[in-house]
């Protein structure tokens, strides 16, 4: 009968060589198992009407979307949350500041409308997405130093946003990359362009302990915002651009593509 020794150095070595392979084959085999949730409506990459199949399922991923979707690892999107923003708006006739959004939670984006879908992944690998919500509120904390209109402030409190009748417009272009054996999509790219309704914006606080002064301000952002618009459009763009690519990328990172988009 066959009779192995193995010393102290080789036991070492052997754990040293095993264990990475036992996890890099577990790894594999969980990869290769993960499967797209049922409810999922799968799109063909050959398909000649892709652009319909991807708006039809996005629009149906809607209920999943406003609870969390946890075999995307993506969380809710009622709210849904960006840590923080920071807005550098230049030196414009009405508008000069600098201020950080943080801990920002936007109300309403389970109530999205998919506009059209135009997708082209086998050649260009872009996807147009055109999404509209009736409305969106926000609500943070903001610090800020600048000036609007005729007032100079500095000021940190509670933020809040009203935008109704919201379009987004977005184009994103992917890449493949190869992980582990596979090949996935990344996003390489987004445009995003904004174009709203009504706006209300309220800043708490703007002037450190002066109400009257704080009132006036915001009575006279709210006043001119059709004029103001420009400055204030990328806390609106900054966002669904953030939340669209990590939305994306939680996906993308989980399920290689020959799983999201077969023959």
């Amino acid at each position: 009968m066959p009779c192995f020794l193995i010393n102290a150095d080789n036991s070492i070595m052997m754990k040293t060589v095993l264990v990475p392979l036992i996890l890099f084959l577990w790894i594999y085999s969980v990869l290769s198992a993960r499967k797209l949730p049922s409810y999922v409506n799968v799109c063909k990459r050959t398909d000649p009407g892709i652009s319909r199949c991807w708006q039809q399922t996005v629009q149906e991923l809607q209920p999943y979307l406003i609870k969390g979707i946890p075999e995307f690892d993506i969380p809710p999107i009622e709210p849904f949350v960006v840590e923080q923003i920071r807005l550098d708006q230049g030196n414009s006739p009405t508008v000069n500041f600098i201020a950080n959004l943080t801990d920002l939670k936007f109300y309403g984006g389970g109530n999205y409308k998919v506009a059209y879908a135009n997708a082209n992944l086998l050649e260009t690998k872009t996807v147009n997405l055109g999404l509209t919500f009736p409305k969106l509120n926000a609500i943070g904390e903001y610090k800020a130093k600048g000036r609007v209109l005729l007032f100079q402030f500095e000021g940190d409190g509670m933020f809040k946003g009203e935008f109704s009748d919201v379009k987004m417009n977005g184009t994103w272009y992917f890449k493949i990359t190869k992980k582990k054996g596979a090949e996935y999509f990344v996003i390489d790219r987004e445009a995003i362009d904004v174009v709203t309704g009504k706006i209300y914006i309220r800043l708490e606080n703007l002037f450190n302990g002066a109400p009257d002064l704080t009132e006036n301000v915001n009575k006279a952002i709210n006043d001119n915002i059709d004029a103001l618009y420009t400055d204030f459009k990328p806390l609106l763009t900054t966002t669904l651009s953030t939340v669209s690519r990590s939305y994306f990328n939680r996906v993308f990172e989980l399920f290689p593509y020959d799983v999201l988009l077969p023959e």
